[in-house]
């Protein structure tokens, strides 16, 4: 065989199989021998792939972690008098009780959205740091204002118990309410404490 059949030979098989790896277009044809209507049809098929997406917002920063900052306060009974800074200060102390301490809450606002039916929220909470402080069972959070996006039960630590994200293709909205209980709190080491809720909006 010459060198110029081998190379025909060999250009030949490549535009085979570049044209067998194509698509293919469906071809037809109308044929009329008198003045009748005559029509051919060429049909193609569109395919759309739509991807799954979740979003998903806890608080005002979209750059950074938003904090919510627990300042206790202390009730010294029997009056009580809540205590207020300073030294040497009078009070009535009944000399028997402990005091106990409050916080207060802190409202941050939160929003999701998907297109994944099936998709769940969930949540998990670290630890306190360092040791000597309140447990991690003390913070809870719920949902006050909840517009289709239910605050799921946390874990400590795990996922807890996850709720649905209601509604896909809706944009679903809350205000989520942090409470830090102060039972407890008599047994506290004074100083800093701190702790992480991690959001986990997700779908199979």
């Amino acid at each position: 065989m010459s060198r110029m059949m081998r190379w025909g030979l060999l250009v030949l098989g490549l535009m085979m199989s570049l044209w067998s790896g194509s698509a293919k277009a469906e071809a037809q044809y109308g044929y009329q021998t008198a003045t009748l209507a005559v029509s051919a049809t060429a049909r193609v098929n569109v395919s759309v792939n739509v991807p799954r997406i979740i979003l998903l917002r806890v608080g005002a920063s979209n750059t950074t972690i938003d904090t919510v900052t627990f300042s206790m306060t202390a009730s010294i009974p029997a009056t009580p008098t809540t205590a207020t800074v300073g030294n040497n200060q009078n009070v009535n102390w009944d000399g028997t009780s402990v005091p106990t301490f409050s916080s207060g809450t802190s409202d941050l606002a939160a929003a999701a959205w998907t297109n994944v039916a099936s998709a769940t929220l969930s949540c998990s909470v670290a630890a306190f740091a360092p040791a000597g402080g309140p447990v991690n069972t003390a913070l809870t959070a719920t949902d006050v204002t909840p517009a289709g996006l239910t605050h799921p039960v946390c874990g400590y630590p795990g996922a807890g118990t996850p709720t649905a994200i209601a509604a896909f293709g809706v944009v679903k909205t809350s205000t989520f309410r942090y409470t830090l209980s102060g039972a407890g709190a008599s047994t506290w080491a004074p100083g800093s404490y701190s702790t992480q809720v991690t959001y986990t909006a997700s779908a199979p």
